[in-house]
């Protein structure tokens, strides 16, 4: 059957075998390079997500240090008064 259809297109069995395993090669390369691709876009955006995660601690930290050092409690507005 095989046989038959590399007749009907022209070439030897063969030719047919080596063209299909080219393309089966071409098409791994292919998928190869695009798991590499998306494994560094992944890795990128994870290391963007940490060192946003860390910005926001680092300004949640901040803030929580300015509040309370600002005296904006009841104990330093009766002091203030």
């Amino acid at each position: 059957m095989i046989a038959a259809l590399a007749g009907a297109l022209g070439t030897t069995l063969a030719e047919l075998t080596g063209r299909v395993a080219g393309d089966l090669h071409r098409r791994q390369g292919i998928v190869t390079d695009l798991r590499r691709q998306r494994a560094a876009s992944d890795f990128r955006r994870q290391q963007r997500t940490t060192s946003d995660l860390r910005r926001q601690r680092a300004a949640t930290d901040l803030r929580r240090q300015q509040r309370t050092s600002r005296g904006a409690g009841p104990v330093m507005l009766a002091l203030a008064a």
